[in-house]
């Protein structure tokens, strides 16, 4: 339901659009239905709540954002699953590229809006001198 809400508030006129496209399509399927086969008459308040429930369903399909996706890569096993949100409040293991150097003063050498600045920023308070010494010790002897 939150990819849902996302959709919708991010893309509320997108949605009222295609609910409009779908309900004009099928009004006027209905009509031409109607009027060129007698036998069928589709009217009344049943039909229109009926076409009003389609085309608001076809809207919210439309503007729907998934939360993840999975790409599957041909001639091999692998899948890719590419995850929409924070990365800091997901569960597992998460690699942040950085450069070679493992540098931290934010500024010029790490860009504050960076996953790496933001990093720092986050999850040492945007204090490289913490960040400097648990790289020394983790990398100590290489």
């Amino acid at each position: 339901m939150k990819d849902l809400w996302n959709g919708i508030t991010r893309r509320l006129w997108k949605a009222i659009s295609h609910a409009f496209i779908a309900f004009s399509v099928m009004w006027t399927l209905t009509e031409g239905l109607n009027h060129f086969v007698p036998e069928i008459q589709i009217k009344g308040f049943i039909a229109l709540a009926i076409i009003v429930l389609i085309s608001i369903g076809y809207a919210l399909k439309q503007v729907w954002k998934p939360s993840k996706i999975e790409i599957k890569t041909s001639n091999t096993n692998t899948t890719i699953e590419v995850i929409f949100g924070d990365l800091f409040q997901l569960e597992g293991v998460r690699a942040i590229a950085v450069n070679e150097f493992f540098d931290s003063k934010l500024g010029r050498p790490v860009s504050d809006k960076s996953l790496h600045g933001i990093f720092i920023n986050k999850c040492f308070g945007g204090h490289p001198e913490s960040f400097d010494k648990q790289v020394d010790e983790q990398l100590k002897g290489i």
